[in-house]
């Protein structure tokens, strides 16, 4: 099952985490595999991973799961 991104593109394995101002931050993969233009300027909330990646993390990331970001 997939759902739209904000940027238009198909999602899968969408694992949520955080809001800030209205915004939803979490993980996806895009069904494509397409990643956003980072100098797009449009910020989406979402950090795309490959569909491999999305997969492990929905698998992990039950909910509850504490989920750590580093830069």
């Amino acid at each position: 099952m997939s759902v739209m991104g904000s940027d238009g593109v198909a999602i899968e394995h969408v694992v949520r985490f955080a809001g800030v101002s209205g915004v939803t931050v979490g993980f996806s993969a895009a069904v494509d595999g397409s990643r956003p233009d980072p100098g797009a300027g449009k910020k989406t909330g979402g950090i795309r991973e490959s569909r491999e990646d999305g997969k492990a993390m929905w698998d992990f990331a039950l909910h509850g799961t504490k989920v750590v970001v580093v830069p």
